[in-house]
């Protein structure tokens, strides 16, 4: 039955139509519950007598969100495993928004790095240990975002190139997990960690997919999870720090939060472009 179904163009276009629809619902919730918790962090901080913020994490909303997050977050990748099960992502090589989402973080990455710059020279103080490593393969990183969007391919070289991303993102998560000046600003520590886990294995699925290797399942299913964590952080954070909250200032720690963001919509553009084969056939 599913041969037969394979062969079917408007069955495939079905399918193509449907998954579309679900990344666009994961952007959707992710970004509806991101603004929730902006809202909900800006309604319980005080400022107490040496005008320091604090974010008052105890209170109901602040957990009823967590409870919330708890059960959307694995049920997305339930879902996303289920749904994929038995295929493997074969990427566009000339999809228009996903080369569109790879050039704007590409050019994001080196703001970052600029902001860095500029932070270095006048507040090095104020940046958390191993920013340097950090902001050098953010240009490496961005170098690598720009040419594929440029030139967008697939195979050895793509799945080579993607090595960077890999390590730009391992060394954001090694030196915000050790460095107690890195952004866990507004009890953020844990999606922020976690987002930037669940972005590195979407990183390494989008790899293996330009070998013709990798599952479906994982691919969408670290997708829409990275999505939601990358999101549900990073906007708060950048509201934040532009609203000038306490010790909110924007520095190169919210300059990668803008990057988180164009991170999000660069993954949720790949899971929609993406095509999907069975695991034993051939692109």
């Amino acid at each position: 039955m599913f041969w037969c179904q394979a062969l079917d163009y408007n069955f495939w276009k079905e399918v193509v139509f449907m998954r579309k629809k679900n990344v666009a619902a994961v952007v959707i919730l992710s970004l509806i519950m991101a603004i929730l918790r902006t809202v909900i962090i800006i309604n319980n901080m005080e400022t107490n007598y040496n005008n320091s913020t604090y974010y008052l994490p105890d209170r109901f909303l602040p957990n009823a969100f967590t409870a919330v997050a708890l059960v959307l977050i694995p049920a997305m990748f339930i879902y996303a495993s289920v749904s994929n099960k038995g295929l493997r992502p074969v990427l566009e090589s000339n999809d228009l928004l996903s080369a569109t989402a790879s050039c704007t973080l590409g050019f994001i990455l080196l703001g970052c790095f600029a902001v860095f710059a500029k932070q270095y020279v006048s507040d090095f103080d104020s940046l958390a240990k191993y920013s340097t490593a950090v902001a050098v393969l953010a240009a490496l990183s961005a170098v690598v975002f720009l040419f594929l969007g440029v030139k967008p391919q697939s195979g050895k070289l793509s799945a080579i190139l993607g090595l960077l991303p890999m390590l730009f993102t391992l060394a954001r998560l090694f030196s915000d997990f050790l460095s107690s000046t890195s952004a866990p600003f507004a009890n953020s520590g844990a999606y922020h960690l976690m987002s930037l886990c669940f972005l590195l294995l979407f990183f390494l699925c989008e790899n293996k997919s330009h070998v013709e290797m990798g599952s479906a399942s994982l691919f969408f299913g670290f997708g829409f999870v990275s999505i939601f964590l990358l999101l549900v952080y990073a906007l708060p954070n950048v509201v934040l720090h532009c609203m000038g909250f306490g010790v909110f200032k924007f520095g190169f720690a919210s300059a990668l939060s803008v990057a988180d963001l164009v991170a999000a919509f660069y993954v949720a553009a790949k899971l929609g472009s993406a095509k999907l084969v069975p695991l034993k056939k051939s692109a």
